[in-house]
């Protein structure tokens, strides 16, 4: 696996995503307006919260596709010695496993098929993003309750 494989892979996740959610998007903002959904009384907050529900997944939607962009802009190869967003970092834990990480500005939390692996997908939000940016190879970071080796920069 290389450095496009993996950025490819994020893309067409959240490509994936993107479709998904807009779909709901529809759902939801059709529920919010339509008549069937009028509130029947002052106690009747349907239509409120839908277009609440509505208003979220359509926030979500332009944080998304701006992900998309990021990704489809970021470099092919390895540009810093140092961890930062964009990075795609190799950890080993301290029982000898791997973990493969893309530390991106939002929308992290998944985990992402990449032929026969998978990299997990991290914001610096996060608290083991927190610990990664600015490591280099050979640094230790915090990933959760172990400590983890960063073998690998791309």
């Amino acid at each position: 696996m290389n450095r496009g494989q993996v950025l490819d892979a994020a893309i067409a996740a959240i490509r994936d995503d993107l479709e998904a959610l807009e779909a709901m998007v529809a759902m939801s903002t059709d529920e919010a307006t339509n008549a069937e959904s009028k509130a029947e009384n002052k106690y009747d907050t349907r239509s409120l919260e839908a277009s609440y529900l509505a208003r979220g997944q359509a926030e979500r939607v332009v944080a998304l596709r701006r992900l998309a962009d990021i990704l489809t802009q970021a470099p092919r190869e390895a540009a810093s010695e140092r961890v930062g967003l964009l990075s795609w970092v190799t950890l080993e834990d301290e029982e000898g496993a791997r973990h493969d990480i893309l530390l991106v500005p939002d929308g992290g939390g998944r985990r992402i098929p990449v032929g026969p692996e998978s990299v997990l997908l991290l914001s610096p939000q996060s608290p083991a993003g927190r610990s990664l940016l600015g490591a280099e190879v050979g640094d230790a970071v915090e990933l959760g309750r172990t400590e983890a080796e960063v073998i690998r920069l791309a």
